[in-house]
């Protein structure tokens, strides 16, 4: 006498893994395409951008009023200061994310000889990414070490109604990534003509 054999349906243990490492993998994929790992040197390239919107601006909402240069200049500031239209500024402390704003120049109504700075813009680099110092022309971190300021409140770029802005360099730096590799640190230089700017993966 024959006895049926019953069939049994299901997945087998090889089978359930496969498919789990599968949905893992696929898991990974996805956090890394929606989140990537910034890099130091596309957050200081970014920066580099906003630069440019500030020349452009400036370019854009042409000379500062006369009698208004006439009272910053009497009123301590230096003859380019006195005339820009926009200006780049950050804030944020040393080692940590920083905030850049980009500010215009607004004269007060005659006949006062006054005149406010608006922010118009801001960008706030990546929480992974430190600006740690900055200083006034353009050059490696050995160059600029005497000039280097840690103080983020005040940095200033300004840039003058042709376009132009001052000469300014500044240095980011990786916070997770503390191996000397290419995404370690960045550096981000104004060039006077025409808000060009000038960026490299390390600090020379």
């Amino acid at each position: 006498m024959r006895t049926a054999r019953r069939t049994q349906s299901g997945f087998t243990l090889t089978e359930v893994m496969v498919v789990v490492a599968v949905i893992g993998i696929a898991t990974t994929l996805g956090i890394v395409y929606v989140h990537p790992q910034a890099k130091t040197l596309d957050i200081a390239n970014r920066v580099g951008d906003v630069v440019h919107e500030t020349s452009r601006n400036a370019v854009a909402l042409g000379a500062v009023r006369p009698d208004v240069v006439t009272a910053l200049i009497a009123a301590g500031n230096a003859p380019s200061v006195a005339r820009a239209r926009t200006r780049l500024s950050a804030s944020g402390a040393s080692g940590a994310v920083i905030t850049f704003k980009i500010e215009k120049l607004v004269e007060d109504p005659l006949p006062a000889t006054t005149a406010q700075w608006i922010q118009i813009q801001t960008y706030t680099t990546d929480a992974t990414i430190a600006g740690i110092s900055w200083a006034t022309g353009t050059g490696s971190n050995a160059t600029l070490a005497a000039g280097l300021s840690t103080s983020w409140s005040a940095f200033h770029a300004y840039c003058a109604p042709d376009g132009s802005c001052q000469p300014v360099t500044l240095f980011f730096q990786n916070l997770r990534d503390q191996s000397v590799s290419a995404n370690y640190r960045a550096r981000l230089s104004i060039l006077p003509l025409g808000g060009a700017i000038y960026t490299r993966a390390d600090w020379n």
